[in-house]
């Protein structure tokens, strides 16, 4: 099951197709399992058992990617800051980085002030 979550959020990314991957994937399980056995199972046990299984993938793929769906959204905030960390930048006027003093000192030693 957890290898099936992992493909759920993986590949298919969004809530709405967890129920389509997971019972093509369990399609697919049975078609090879009928090939492997060479006959079609007739154990009401062994169908429970993966459908209980099937259920609980449902759910738990549909909370994870939903979860994950609900993550804020960080567009510019990678683009922005050059480590990708989420720290904020002082507020600047035409490249020069504003304080909160009256006068400051570039690198250059020319005053500004910001009266």
């Amino acid at each position: 099951m957890a290898v099936v979550i992992i493909g759920l959020y993986v590949i298919t990314e969004k809530a709405n197709k967890v129920l389509d991957f997971v019972f093509t994937t369990y399609f697919i399980h049975f078609v090879i399992c009928v090939f492997y056995n060479g006959t079609i199972f007739l154990s009401w046990r062994w169908f429970i058992t993966n459908g209980i299984i099937m259920v609980l993938t449902i759910f738990t793929g549909e909370y994870v990617l939903l979860h994950g769906e609900q993550q804020e959204i960080k567009l510019f905030e990678d683009i922005l800051s050059p480590t990708g960390t989420d720290k904020k930048k002082k507020p600047t006027h035409e490249g020069i980085e504003l304080n909160n003093s009256s006068a400051m000192t570039d690198s250059t030693s020319t005053k500004i002030n910001m009266a």
